[in-house]
């Protein structure tokens, strides 16, 4: 059904860049066919008054490729949707959280997948419907109420009645901003719900009444995945079922928020650049501003300004890594493989669309990034910058082709990228992966014949930040301090901070006295690090310190480590244990002027006893080069240097969670 659609959405769109000729509206009225009448009844009714007569115009003009289901399917699923609800009730609605009643939340999930795959199955011809095109179908009425309201709330909102008529035609006008959804009456409803209650009188904190409309909704939960077939096209069908995914509620807020003059919009990435799936999420737009927020009610909502800019983490998640952001528009935007007539198949899912908007560099600093390819097959216009992502590489941007080089314009840093063709729709390799490092400096990860000993403890990369937390608990807050005479502590070297990451950290050493000992002051009565490195200040710059033991005796701990790993030359050993004292002294073995320490925290082993694992580098494909038995840190000696590595379980070796690394020096870097 979907796929279908997809193809005459792309039809039209291909027609439409063909007809050069015409205006946008008159391809449009063209293409309405017998609803051409409609449409111009819309333009009519608007035509005195100049400005709405533009707006009408631009809701025409980006109409082509829009489209909703039949409302058919709607009441073909009513008695699911009953069965649901009353399902729904014996778990109670409202206790249902997959973070705080997870146990419970699977447990309902279970079943209502269970219900609604035998529904579905019994109703599988009724659950068939064909799409319904808006420029074909839809009413002059409806329109003139959408664009009415649309210019009564944009007047009436404090905070967007001065914002400019391009501003109001992207994210207040439009009656849709997702394909799919029924076109009613959502919007009018909400109007009636929230009428002067939001965004009418001046003095008061846009945010604070953002998030005081969106408590309004926080019955609506995420559905902790379960039953995502589910057919949920209106907001009727959303508010009943209580639970859904972040789509869902995203296109439920850009109806909310616009239906009361706030400028709203759905951003995306693809795909994450350092762990599975994909995330949706809203943003209000001021002008030269953004806002964005979790589309689900939660304390903290507007955090994604900060944790998305690819430098920061999350306290409980770790670090997010976004290669590239899109907003979600009405708008056409005539760019990329579609706009310029590249053949449907020769392009990925996610670009055959020309509803979408670049907007990566409202989040994050970004780079352009020009890579040479190999074999560029005959005609070949775009190549295609993919991130691992769920067991696989996945396109999340597109790039030109000029000869042998293809450019692709403001990627995230920091992330590691597979330059790849689309033929077919078959995805196929370009050139050696590329790691676009913090400096923006681009790095091809190609395996060289210097060999080193690699040392790991995990396969999931960040995934297993929650697992660590209890570990960075340990060690946040630590004090360093340091003299010349064992015993006699000056100023402060520095702190641990509170938010730790899986990787080594380096830490500016405030002190420019010379100290020749160190006295850890611990937080608590424990240690768990995995790594602590010192450098000293040199004529040619900072040079490490090799010459550092501890002065403190250390029993071995329960898993039989010393804490000398923590000194040794890799990250992934380490030390942790309770101890009877709440320092630590430290030997640099000569007196200098510290100015950088680096540490990182203990890292529990991912690794199952009972599993045989396999280390595999990239080399046009994943490569088994050798595989070791879990339960402790393993060992591989004789690697090749500046490879793309992955370790997975040889039980599983399709599991989706395995995350690709880069090895150096003793650390594992992870993407």
């Amino acid at each position: 059904m979907m796929n279908n659609l997809s193809v005459i959405s792309y039809v039209i769109l291909l027609f439409f860049i063909a007809c050069r000729q015409e205006t946008p509206l008159e391809y449009a009225l063209a293409a309405s066919g017998e609803n051409r009448k409609e449409l111009e009844l819309f333009l009519d009714y608007f035509r005195e008054d100049s400005l709405k007569y533009k707006a009408a115009c631009f809701l025409i003009e980006n109409m082509p490729g829009a489209f909703a289901v039949n409302e058919e399917i709607v009441s073909a699923c009513k008695p699911f949707y009953q069965m649901y609800d009353s399902l729904s009730h014996t778990y109670d609605y409202d206790s249902l959280s997959i973070y705080d009643q997870y146990s419970k939340g699977k447990d309902w999930g279970r079943q209502i997948d269970s219900l609604w795959n035998i529904y579905s199955c019994y109703n599988s011809e009724k659950l068939k419907r064909d799409m319904r095109i808006d420029i074909k179908t839809i009413k002059a009425s409806r329109l003139i109420t959408e664009l009415e309201q649309a210019f009564r709330v944009w007047k009436e909102n404090v905070y967007t009645r001065n914002c400019s008529f391009e501003t109001f035609c992207d994210y207040i006008l439009p009656y849709r901003q997702e394909n799919g959804l029924l076109v009613d009456s959502a919007r009018q409803m909400f109007y009636s719900r929230h009428r002067g209650q939001f965004f009418t009188n001046s003095g008061k904190n846009m945010i604070e009444e953002a998030d005081s409309l969106l408590r309004f909704y926080s019955y609506i939960g995420h559905s902790g995945f379960h039953a995502t077939g589910i057919p949920i096209w209106d907001v009727a069908t959303l508010e009943k079922l209580r639970h859904g995914l972040c789509i869902h509620k995203c296109w439920h807020n850009t109806l909310l928020f616009s239906s009361l003059g706030m400028a709203v919009a759905t951003d995306v990435v693809p795909a994450w650049a350092n762990r599975g799936s994909s995330h949706s999420w809203n943003v209000l737009v001021e002008e030269g501003n953004i806002h964005p927020f979790n589309p689900f009610w939660e304390q903290g909502l507007w955090q994604y300004r900060r944790l998305y800019n690819n430098v920061d983490y999350h306290k409980y998640w770790g670090r997010f890594r976004l290669p590239k952001v899109f907003r979600k528009t009405y708008r056409h935007y005539m760019e990329g493989p579609l706009a310029d007539g590249v053949p449907a198949k020769d392009i990925p899912e996610a670009f055959r669309s020309l509803r979408k908007k670049d907007v990566s560099h409202e989040y994050f600093d970004t780079v352009n990034v020009r890579i040479k390819l190999r074999k560029v097959p005959s005609g070949m216009k775009y190549a295609y910058l993919c991130v691992w992502n769920y067991n696989n590489w996945r396109p999340v941007h597109f790039g030109k082709i000029t000869g042998d080089v293809a450019s692709f314009s403001g990627m995230g840093k920091d992330i590691v990228y597979l330059p790849m063709y689309c033929m077919d729709g078959e995805m196929v390799v370009a050139a050696d992966p590329v790691l676009v490092q913090k400096d923006g400096k681009m790095r091809i990860l190609c395996p060289e014949d210097a060999q080193e000993e690699m040392v790991t403890t995990q396969y999931t990369g960040v995934l297993a930040y929650p697992l660590n937390r209890y570990n960075n608990g340990i060690i946040t807050g630590t004090v360093l301090r340091g003299g010349t005479v064992h015993g006699k502590w000056g100023d402060t070297l520095c702190v641990f901070p509170e938010r730790i990451e899986l990787n080594t950290q380096r830490l500016r050493v405030r002190s420019e006295d010379s100290i020749r000992y160190i006295r850890m002051f611990l937080p608590s009565n424990g240690m768990a690090l995995g790594d602590l490195k010192f450098y000293k200040k040199t004529v040619s710059g900072e040079e490490l310190l090799k010459s550092v033991r501890w002065l403190t005796e250390f029993p071995l701990s329960y898993k039989e480590e010393s804490a000398d790993w923590i000194l040794d030359a890799y990250s992934s050993t380490g030390y942790r244990m309770d101890l009877d004292k709440k320092y630590a002294d430290l030997d640099l073995g000569e007196c200098c002027r510290l100015v950088e320490v680096s540490f990182c925290p203990y890292l529990d082993v991912e690794y199952r006893q009972d599993e045989t694992y396999e280390l595999c580098l990239w080399k046009d494909g994943w490569q088994v080069v050798a595989s070791a038995k879990g339960g402790k840190p393993l060992r591989f000696t004789d690697v090749p240097r500046n490879a793309l590595w992955l370790i997975r379980p040889l039980s599983q070796s399709g599991r989706k969670h395995v995350r690709p690394f880069v090895y150096e020096a003793g650390e594992v870097y992870w993407y």
